[in-house]
């Protein structure tokens, strides 16, 4: 996966202090060390449980734009489900007041202690637009975000509307279905233009090797 991102012209991310550019996702009940305390902390990725939607290292300064997925063992016991969605569509159930207030709000984002890399927070609005393009590029991942998010209640507001449609049962997204989301197979990822999700592990050797990079300079 590394010389595949590396022939494409763009460049690996490290996940901290400690941790390279490849990333376990799989079972770790025991954790990490993280630089920032000298103790041990523990990775979301490394846990059973659901991760509801967000984009990956939205706690950077400089989030990632892509990530990609070896997918060396599936969970063959019918958990671990993949599931993307796009974030125009999020975008577009939302009120205009609410993407203003997301267009034009710098928030106070937490940096997980098992990927510090010199500061605790970092600074960013949650929605942009690509000039280039004209797309929406989303960064999300609300148990990062302050409680409250902001001192502007528009723009609390705005987050509480965005939490509610992701919440919702209805926003179900799409899954990749098992037979692309396999073995041995890499997927490559939009990381502003997709959230993505996975329900609970069932099977505990579920292995996926990640790998965060940005796009050619």
């Amino acid at each position: 996966m590394l010389e595949l991102v590396e022939a494409m012209g763009c460049v690996p991310d490290t996940h901290s202090h400690t941790q390279g550019a490849p990333w376990e996702v799989t079972y770790k009940p025991s954790g990490i060390i993280s630089t920032k305390m000298g103790t041990t902390a523990h990775s979301r990725s490394h846990d059973v449980g659901e991760f509801t939607w967000h984009t990956d290292a939205s706690f950077e300064a400089r989030p990632p734009r892509f990530f990609g997925l070896h997918i060396v063992h599936p969970d063959n016991l019918g958990g671990g489900i993949f599931c993307v969605l796009p974030a125009g569509n999020l975008v577009e159930a939302l009120s205009t007041r609410s993407v203003e207030a997301l267009l034009r709000t710098e928030f106070d984002i937490q940096v997980p202690a098992e990927f510090y890399k010199g500061r605790a927070t970092n600074k960013g609005r949650l929605l942009e637009i690509d000039t280039a393009t004209g797309h929406y590029l989303l960064r999300f991942r609300r148990d990062i975000l302050a409680s409250p998010p902001s001192t502007d209640p528009e723009a609390n507001a705005a987050v509480e509307e965005l939490t509610t449609l992701l919440d919702n049962p209805e926003t179900t997204g799409w899954r990749f279905p098992d037979d692309v989301f396999k073995e041995n197979v890499i997927l490559l990822m939009d990381n502003a233009r997709f959230l993505h999700m996975r329900t609970e592990i069932r099977g505990k050797r579920r292995l996926l090797r990640r790998l965060r990079f940005h796009g050619p300079n």
